[in-house]
């Protein structure tokens, strides 16, 4: 190996140069999948990582658990060492009294999910069916989809939702949820929307 006095001093100083840009390759990001938010916040201090603002994945089961995670566990981390979050409601209250409710008699809840791309979205299911709806929040986006027979969905009836009357409404932004005998009924600007039966039935349009 040439010493630098052979190399001369501005060879050394090119040398010397490279080294430092040399970094050493990120370690991978850590398993966060089934943690809750408090055992996710002790692995990401202790790997040197940060959470980003938490989002809510609306789903049965795993409530206030880690359902995804970005970067995924063994993947490169982010150049600012965050990793996104999404967390599951488990169709239970998520703590969020302005982004949830329920209908009279419990016929109908809804929680939105800020887990959503590229915007939020608004999911109710009705427990005596089991049937689920989703509606993208905002304006141009696609129709609402129905699932059918959600597994965890039909009998879920959580305590602690605000109650939206016969009669009244449930706003946020452009999208207006109305609550009558019959139904609830979920618009944006008359653009899109749909209809949960208090009993049965689901109608729906997107333009």
């Amino acid at each position: 190996m040439l010493s630098t006095a052979l190399l001369g001093v501005g060879a050394a100083a090119v040398l010397g140069s490279a080294t430092a840009q040399e970094t050493p390759p990120s370690e991978p990001a850590p398993r966060f999948l089934g943690l809750t938010v408090a055992e996710s916040e002790q692995v990401a201090a202790a790997a040197g990582m940060s959470l980003m603002p938490i989002r809510w994945s609306v789903r049965p089961g795993l409530a206030g658990r880690v359902v995804a995670q970005n970067p995924e566990a063994g993947s490169p981390r982010y150049a600012d060492n965050q990793v996104l979050l999404d967390i599951s409601t488990g169709l239970r209250p998520s703590r969020r009294p302005a982004l949830e409710f329920r209908t009279t008699g419990g016929a109908a809840y809804c929680q939105v999910q800020t887990a959503a791309e590229p915007v939020d979205d608004l999911v109710c299911w009705h427990p005596r069916t089991g049937n689920m709806v989703r509606m993208p929040i905002g304006t141009g986006l696609g129709s609402s989809d129905l699932f059918r027979n959600v597994r965890g969905a039909k009998g879920a009836r959580p305590k602690g939702f605000r109650t939206v009357g016969f009669g009244a409404s449930w706003r946020r932004g452009r999208l207006n949820c109305y609550s009558n005998r019959k139904a609830l009924t979920c618009s944006i600007d008359d653009l899109h929307w749909f209809r949960l039966g208090r009993v049965k039935g689901f109608s729906a349009r997107g333009e």
